[in-house]
């Protein structure tokens, strides 16, 4: 946000304040503060274009090779011409061109699912869907939900990208891609269709079920990211950004994201280089590490979340598995960037160290130290004996409360307090302490 404002660029974002990882059943097992904002993708690219030159824009033009020279590169168009240029910049997405010819060992791998994807108005719902998914989902334009299926396993995620649009994405578990191999996308037949449609109240609860069973024309993308994170995205005068640097599984969020702190970073190298080979690789060494670490707790994560980590016999049912599969990856999970630059950045969007990633490590309250216990009893007498007489503790004083008792020291500073009980004339009824106590 801080970056695109700094560009002077304003689409119109939906703040969500919330991420929430649930069971189909709707209770909650884990929700964190966490500041996200969503926007169509058609409103952000045309402002971006709007920030350039006209005339530096060329479409239907597609470069098919690239060769590094002394001090330029030389490109290759698929119209048969060709051009010189002192730096090029891959930004050619996940199966990227200027990728391959850089680090030709670099290949996709595909995640083991594909995603069911659908958008609908809350206008165009049922009136009793819309009122039940308001009930069921009460931070809807607030939160990202993260759905967790037990049988069949998988995930769901469910949000509202602004002007009552809600998004929603099944995660499916599958032994092969939908789409061509050299696609993402595909449309669903019709009897994929019907089957989604038919299971979709039994596996995800009435109202997202009924959403989906809702929805016109859901369709399948297949999931992909880089299957070995590159340790460096460049070699002298080309660098990658983007997808094409760092093709990413969508579990945490962080696509565009990245994308934009690539730009950031490669500006602010920029700005202090002193050539563009020392840009290059002043830019690879701030953006590898981090974005290969994302790459790979994103996908920690889609595993995690559909039951396919080894070990795990189903999806995570609660905070305690939740937590306990996601430090299995051994990942920093801090999603923003730690950088010395972006210090600027987090200082003018404000937000507090706890908000800068999802499930970050928080310092839990527990007990630092035993300051007094307390026994409650009919018969004070009886356990003032035992453990001033048997147990030899010593007695110190205690302040008249109206009713039976006696302190004693332990170890370390603490005390034992001892308190007389009420007797409580009703059938099997226990004793109970003293409402002066209470």
């Amino acid at each position: 946000m801080a970056i695109l404002r700094g560009l002077g660029i304003s689409p119109r974002f939906q703040p969500l304040r919330w991420t929430e990882e649930r069971t189909t059943s709707g209770r909650t097992m884990v929700r964190q503060r966490f500041p996200y904002h969503s926007t169509r993708y058609a409103s952000l690219k045309d402002q971006l274009l709007s920030c350039l030159p006209p005339s530096m824009l060329q479409y239907s033009l597609q470069a098919t090779t690239i060769d590094q020279r002394d001090s330029s590169v030389h490109v290759t168009f698929s119209d048969g011409s060709n051009s010189e240029y002192d730096m090029v910049l891959g930004a050619d997405g996940p199966r990227s061109m200027v990728r391959s010819q850089l680090f030709p060992q670099s290949e996709l791998r595909f995640a083991g699912y594909s995603a069911w994807r659908g958008l609908i108005r809350t206008v165009d719902l049922s009136a009793p869907t819309r009122e039940k998914f308001v009930t069921d989902f009460p931070l809807m334009g607030d939160c990202i939900y993260f759905v967790h299926c037990p049988d069949p396993r998988q995930h769901a995620v469910v949000y509202d990208i602004g002007d009552g649009v809600i998004n929603w994405l099944i995660y499916q578990n599958v032994p092969h891609p939908n789409a061509a191999s050299n696609r993402a996308t595909a449309a669903a037949s019709l009897s994929d269709v019907q089957r989604l449609r038919a299971t979709a109240v039994s596996h995800w609860g009435i109202a997202l079920g009924q959403i989906v069973a809702q929805t016109p024309d859901p369709f399948w993308t297949d999931v992909y990211d880089l299957a070995e994170p590159l340790t460096q995205f460049h070699r002298d005068h080309v660098a990658l950004v983007g997808d094409s640097a760092h093709a990413i599984t969508p579990h945490c969020l962080k696509g565009s994201n990245l994308a934009i702190q690539d730009a950031y970073t490669l500006a602010c190298c920029a700005h202090t280089a002193a050539s563009v080979p020392d840009m290059l690789q002043n830019y690879s060494k701030s953006r590898a590490s981090h974005a290969g670490n994302m790459v790979l707790l994103s996908r920690h994560v889609g595993r995690l979340r559909n039951g396919l980590l080894t070990g795990m016999d189903g999806v995570p049912v609660d905070q305690a598995s939740f937590e306990r599969w996601l430090a299995s990856s051994g990942l920093d999970s801090a999603l923003l960037p730690r950088e010395t630059m972006f210090a600027a950045v987090w200082r003018a969007l404000d937000y507090p160290e706890e908000e800068r990633g999802f499930w970050l490590a928080k310092p839990r309250i527990g007990p630092q130290s035993l300051n007094h216990c307390s026994i409650g009893t009919l018969d004070v007498d009886r356990l003032v004996h035992f453990y001033q007489y048997v147990l030899g503790l010593p007695r110190i004083g205690r302040p008249n409360f109206g009713f039976g008792g006696a302190w004693f020291k332990l170890s370390g500073g603490a005390c034992l307090h001892i308190t007389e009980t009420e007797a409580v004339h009703e059938p099997g009824g226990a004793p109970r302490l003293p409402e002066a106590f209470i």
